[in-house]
């Protein structure tokens, strides 16, 4: 969370993406950068609370607006769904991100080595995804099979 210089409060997003990637829904970047998880696609939500609007401000300074925030429903290739939890709707974004820190926030271990990305709960090793020649982590989230990869926030 950062405030500029008319102490509005905005939530920082840093992401760059070059070259063919596919923006299915089940697609998600893994992002160090990224302060929340967030999506651009409105049709995957199973509950939007849309009086939750703000600004998101990107690395390179622009502004997003985000129009909501709740719940991504994920069918898994298993035919089972899996839910992620506090998601920032923001209809002009390209690409949905997984937040790191939130990750971490949940209880979820990340760990970066050897142009991987590994995920883990409770020791379990839930995910490993490997980096692109661009140096990104997508994640197609549908086939992760039986683990919860976010849980919700306990309060």
């Amino acid at each position: 969370m950062a405030e500029d210089d008319h102490k509005e409060r905005t939530h920082m997003a840093l992401m760059m993406c070059t070259g063919d990637v596919n923006k299915a829904n089940n697609i998600w970047f893994i992002d160090s950068g990224c302060s929340n998880h967030m999506t651009g696609q409105r049709d995957g939500f199973s509950t939007l609370d849309n009086t939750q609007k703000m600004v998101v401000q990107v690395g390179d300074g622009k502004k997003l607006y985000r129009e909501g925030q709740g719940t991504v429903k994920i069918q898994l290739t298993t035919g089972r769904t899996r839910l992620v939890h506090e998601v920032f709707y923001i209809p002009s974004l390209g690409y949905s991100l997984l937040s790191v820190g939130q990750l971490i926030s949940t209880g979820h271990s990340v760990l970066f080595e050897d142009e991987m990305c590994v995920i883990s709960k409770n020791l379990q090793e839930i995910v490993k995804v490997p980096m692109t020649k661009n140096k990104m982590f997508p994640l197609d989230i549908s086939t992760i099979g039986n683990f919860a990869l976010v849980a919700k926030r306990k309060e």
